[in-house]
């Protein structure tokens, strides 16, 4: 009976991945439109909290407020994105033709370069292909976003309606009020989640602005916003987020002062406030597992791609407190918290 437990929950798991994996054109809009929504209620209110009138008409102008700041927001960095992808694109053969001459620079000072020529690196490293498929992966990313819009939408205007839905699927006084606690904390842990992670990656990317800038890299603006969305991703976006503006640089400047410049001051921001500040100002609130948040970024990316990347963590948070409300399922929740305690 136990092997046969063992292969149903196998046999469960893999048609739950493959389903993901296969529904992703549907599920992914459907996602972000939540996280969307998300960020939208949380914003509206922030601004009704803030407001020195708390009534109904108060509440509802809120939530317009809310949608106009974060549709705002939204609007102007695919603007900047698509606006500087295409300068980068029409400047791309400019840059292929110093990324040759850095790169045979380089190949000199390397005794075991074993007769490795610049023209093979170079067939696999094409400036203007790169940046295509970027503008080309933003591009189908946008064209997402009418659904991502539609389903916000509807989640906006079922919100109210959340509480009466709960009674009537929990009519017993104490299953009612544990399924309030869930939604509680995983509101709680969620909005920490996204305040804690948008504070820091907008001051890493403000940072890190100044520092491009003040090294005088082309598109600093760009690629401030690229910092900003890469920090959602756990470890390897901190990695991207240096490599890729140094990359840049490498290609741009000459002379290595500018370039050391770049690395070195991105990547210091990255540590103290990646590795230092966020730890201690997010805390344990998510208690997700170090390692389960390596692996569901590896997980979510294959199934997802960049996007499963950006959405890994609060989905895996979402994951494991639904799990530890059941009894059967609580000790892969108990595996996939950091310290065991989900109390």
């Amino acid at each position: 009976m136990g092997i046969l437990s063992v292969f149903g929950f196998l046999g469960t798991g893999y048609l739950f991945f493959y389903l993901l994996f296969i529904g992703k054109s549907l599920l992914v809009p459907l996602v972000l439109g939540f996280f969307l929504w998300y960020l939208v209620e949380a914003t509206a209110r922030t601004i009704y909290k803030n407001s020195p009138w708390q009534n109904r008409w108060t509440k509802i102008l809120s939530g317009f407020l809310g949608i106009g700041v974060i549709s705002a927001i939204i609007a102007a960095m695919i603007y900047g994105i698509k606006t500087n992808l295409k300068a980068m694109i029409e400047q791309a053969p400019a840059y292929q033709a110093k990324l040759e001459v850095t790169l045979t620079k380089i190949l000199e000072t390397i005794p075991g370069a074993n007769g490795l020529t610049t023209k093979e690196i170079l067939d696999y490293v094409s400036l203007p292909d790169i940046f295509g498929a970027i503008a080309m992966n933003i591009t189908n990313i946008v064209q997402t976003v009418f659904m991502i819009l539609v389903f916000a939408l509807f989640m906006f205007l079922e919100k109210n309606t959340v509480k009466s839905k709960i009674s009537a699927l929990f009519p017993q006084v104490e299953n009612k009020t544990r399924a309030d606690s869930v939604l509680k904390n995983l509101d709680h842990k969620i909005r920490i989640f996204f305040t804690v992670k948008t504070f820091v990656s907008l001051s890493t990317a403000i940072l890190s602005y100044f520092v491009m800038k003040f090294a005088g890299l082309d598109f600093a603006s760009f690629w401030a916003v690229m910092i900003f969305l890469l920090n959602y991703i756990p470890t390897f976006g901190s990695i991207l987020a240096t490599g890729l503006p140094t990359l840049m640089a490498l290609v741009q400047f000459e002379d290595k002062t500018p370039i050391l410049m770049i690395l070195i001051g991105i990547g210091f921001l990255q540590v103290i406030i990646g590795n230092v500040i966020e730890p201690r100002v997010m805390g344990k609130s998510l208690n997700l597992s170090p390692f389960i948040m390596i692996v569901s970024l590896i997980l979510w990316g294959a199934l997802w791609g960049v996007i499963g990347m950006f959405v890994c963590v609060p989905l895996m948070v979402m994951l494991m407190l639904i799990l530890s409300e059941f009894k059967t399922t609580r000790p892969i929740a108990i595996l996939m918290s950091q310290d065991g305690n989900l109390d």
